[in-house]
C-alpha cells in the first residue's frame, strides 16, 4: 500500500510538472504563445513524464542488481541520450532563427522518439509483480502501445514557430531546456 500512495504522489507531481510547462509561458509584453507552440511543450511534457513513471516502476517492481532492472536502465540512458541530444540540437536551431526542420533534426528526432518508445514500452510490458525468474519473463500479451508525443510535440512548435518573434524563441528555448530528460538516478521515488 504504502509503495502505491508514494506511486500515486508521484504521478500527481508528474503532472503537475507538465501542466506548468504547458501551460503558463507568454512574453514580457503579456502576449501569450501561439497555441501550437504551447500544445507541443505539452506533449514534449508528457512523454518525459511517462518515461519517468516508467523509471519509477521498474524501480518499484524489479531489484536493481538482475537483467530487467539493468536492462531497463540501459534503454532508459539510451534514450535519454537521444532526447537530449535532438533538444540540445532543435534549441540551436530555434535561437538560430530557423523556419522549418533541417533534415538532420528530423533524423535526430525520429532517433530520439524511437528510443523512447522502445523504452517506455519495455516497462509497460513487464509483470507487475515479478513472478517467474528474471530469465524466464513474458511479456504481458494485449496491452496498449505507448505512441509517443516527441514527435507531434516538434513539429507543432516548429509550426508555431514560423510567426514567432526573436522573444518568444527565447521562451520555447527555455521551455526545452526543462524538458531534458534527468539521469536515471536522478528520479526518485516519492
Amino acid at each position: 500500500m504504502k509503495s502505491y500512495l508514494g506511486f500515486m504522489f508521484t504521478l500527481l507531481c508528474l503532472l503537475c510538472f507538465t501542466l506548468s510547462i504547458s501551460g503558463c509561458f507568454h512574453n514580457g509584453n503579456g502576449g501569450q504563445l501561439p497555441p501550437e507552440i504551447v500544445t507541443g511543450i505539452g506533449e514534449i511534457a508528457d512523454e518525459r513524464a511517462a518515461a519517468e513513471l516508467a523509471v519509477i516502476k521498474l524501480r518499484m517492481n524489479w531489484k536493481p542488481d538482475g537483467t530487467v532492472y539493468k536492462k531497463g536502465e540501459k534503454l532508459y540512458n539510451d534514450a535519454m541520450v537521444a532526447v537530449n541530444g535532438w533538444i540540445y540540437k532543435f534549441k540551436f536551431e530555434v535561437r538560430a532563427g530557423t523556419t522549418s526542420p533541417l533534415e538532420e533534426h528530423v533524423k535526430s528526432l525520429e532517433k530520439a522518439a524511437k528510443k523512447s518508445k522502445i523504452f517506455i514500452n519495455y516497462v509497460n510490458r513487464l509483470p507487475e509483480t515479478p513472478t517467474a525468474e528474471e530469465g524466464e519473463i513474458v511479456a504481458k500479451g494485449v496491452l496498449e502501445e505507448f505512441g509517443g508525443f516527441l514527435i507531434d510535440g516538434a513539429f507543432r512548435i516548429w509550426k508555431g514557430l514560423r510567426e514567432a518573434d526573436r522573444e518568444k524563441r527565447e521562451e520555447v528555448i527555455k521551455a526545452l531546456d526543462e524538458l531534458k530528460w534527468p539521469y536515471f538516478a536522478d528520479i526518485q521515488l516519492a
